[in-house]
């Protein structure tokens, strides 16, 4: 989803962009074309989450930072957005950190 191999930029531009309301305004909700979209700790971040009969879901695209995290529960009281954020916290915080240089 960072090439143009499966929709052109332009596709993914108007897909992550909040739909807007009649009145001209964006959608308070931040949902764009089967996304949500926002931002956390300063990423950029679109998402979207589902459940069925048990099952979970979440995807996570913090797509400044080409991380995308998905998550699966075969369980009804799983917190799958909750687990995406925390790995993504992880990742993010990791690849901020300046190498420690040998003394």
């Amino acid at each position: 989803m960072y090439t143009e191999k499966l929709l052109k930029k332009s596709s993914f531009d108007q897909m992550w962009t909040p739909a807007k309301l009649k009145n001209g305004q964006p959608n308070k909700d931040g949902y764009g074309f089967g996304w949500f979209i926002g931002e956390r700790h300063g990423h950029r971040l679109v998402s979207h989450d589902g459940a069925w009969q048990g099952f979970k879901s979440t995807i996570a695209r913090y797509v400044n930072d080409e991380l995308t995290v998905v998550v699966l529960a075969n369980l009804a009281e799983a917190k799958p957005g909750d687990i995406a954020e925390h790995l993504a916290e992880m990742y993010l915080a990791k690849s901020s950190q300046e190498p420690v240089s040998p003394q």
